[in-house]
């Protein structure tokens, strides 16, 4: 469905604007043929151009969102793909709450994340084949884009059994462990 709804939708025909007589004199009829086959041209350019300013229905202009925003897309990545990594980069806000990050993961997967703040970080439970590498580092990367600096993360994924989910696997740890001792506070990297 097109963005520009309020456009005309359908061909131009300018004869059935004019009186009838004038579409009998040959000259004038192909001349308004022309004019309708043009009208019709630049109808249909303004329709794409007012659907590509629009992240839901751009097509064209994917690669000039991503250009601006400074995402690097992947090979297969589907246009729908892209177009909610845009929605994701332009939506984020400067702090990224606990559902936002849940629909990061979402987007990837199906799953969750569970806060231990007392040891800052956080632990992302995902349905996720650990043979699908491609898949758990796009969901890493974009993690790391937008998880708060100060924060670790572990990845634990889950395997369904007749409509059950275990969670046996552990795909990554934090890059810090904040640990305090006797009011100081040391970072093991």
């Amino acid at each position: 469905m097109p963005a520009n709804e309020w456009m005309r939708q359908y061909p131009i025909d300018v004869l059935s604007y004019l009186p009838r007589f004038l579409s009998k004199d040959p000259m004038f009829h192909k001349a308004a043929d022309t004019c309708s086959t043009e009208h019709n041209r630049l109808r249909l350019a303004l329709q794409d151009f007012a659907d590509n300013l629009f992240v839901h229905t751009a097509t064209w202009a994917i690669p000039l969102y991503e250009h601006f925003l400074g995402i690097e897309p992947e090979a297969e990545d589907t246009d729908d793909i892209r177009r909610q990594r845009i929605l994701f980069k332009l939506q984020h806000v400067d702090v990224s709450t606990e559902a936002f990050m849940n629909s990061i993961i979402n987007l990837y997967s199906v799953g969750h994340i569970e806060e231990v703040n007392e040891e800052y970080y956080f632990r992302v439970y995902c349905i996720l084949n650990d043979e699908d590498d491609a898949t758990l580092q796009k969901l890493i990367t974009q993690i790391d884009i937008y998880k708060p600096a100060h924060l670790g993360y572990a990845i634990y994924l889950g395997y369904s059994w007749n409509g059950k989910i275990y969670w046996n696997a552990e795909a990554t740890f934090s890059t810090a462990t904040i640990t305090t001792k006797g009011g100081t506070t040391s970072v093991n990297v």
